[in-house]
C-alpha cells in the first residue's frame, strides 16, 4: 500500500511537470512590464515602416520637385525678364528713353 502511494505521487508529479513544461510562453506578461514590452515592439515596427515609407516619399518628392523647379525656370524666367523690360520702357518712355540714351552717349 505504501509503495502504491509513492508510485502514484511520482506519476502525478511527473505529469504536472510535463504539463507545465508544455505550457506556451509566447504571450507577453500583463501589467506594466507586458505593456511596455508590447509598446516597445510596436514602436520599433512603426519606426521601420516610417523609415521605408519616408525613403520612398523623399525619392518621389525630390523627383517631382526637380521637375517643377526646372519647368518653372524655363517658363517663368523669360516672363520675369519681359516684365522688367516693360517697366523700363514705361518709366523712360519709348521716344524719351531713346533720345535720353542718345544724348548720354554723345
Amino acid at each position: 500500500s505504501h509503495t502504491a502511494v509513492s508510485i502514484h505521487a511520482a506519476t502525478t508529479s511527473t505529469t504536472t511537470t510535463t504539463t507545465m513544461a508544455k505550457k506556451p510562453t509566447t504571450k507577453s506578461g500583463g501589467g506594466i512590464k507586458g505593456f511596455l514590452t508590447r509598446a516597445g515592439k510596436s514602436f520599433y515596427t512603426g519606426g521601420l515602416f516610417a523609415k521605408e515609407s519616408g525613403s520612398w516619399l523623399a525619392q518621389h518628392a525630390a523627383r517631382w520637385g526637380f521637375i517643377v523647379a526646372t519647368t518653372s525656370i524655363v517658363v517663368f524666367m523669360p516672363l520675369i525678364f519681359e516684365i522688367a523690360r516693360e517697366q523700363q520702357v514705361s518709366i523712360y518712355g519709348r521716344k524719351d528713353g531713346f533720345l535720353f540714351l542718345l544724348c548720354m552717349c554723345a
